[in-house]
């Protein structure tokens, strides 16, 4: 099984996920208490990312994308682990 997973990590395309906000640390954390080995986590309290250029949120919000095109932002943890693939 570890294997598969090593296979998946290398020859998929990995999400980013930008979170911004000032809770994104408290976001990061739970949604990093799931295994999410092809899933590069980004962000903070200011917006400084060239992903996130001219989005402009007024909640901590989080964005997943992949190959820097992005899914509907959210501002639910659940949602966006289920934009991972996840639950």
């Amino acid at each position: 099984m570890n294997w598969a997973r090593v296979a998946q990590v290398m020859n998929e395309q990995p999400f980013e996920v930008a979170i911004t906000g000032d809770e994104s640390i408290t976001f990061a954390r739970a949604m990093q208490k799931k295994y999410l080995p092809t899933a590069l986590f980004m962000g903070g309290d200011t917006e400084n990312l060239p992903l996130l250029e001219n989005k402009l949120a007024f909640a901590t919000t989080i964005y997943v994308c992949r190959n820097r095109v992005c899914k509907q932002p959210t501002i639910d943890i659940e949602e966006a682990l289920r934009q991972l693939g996840l639950n």
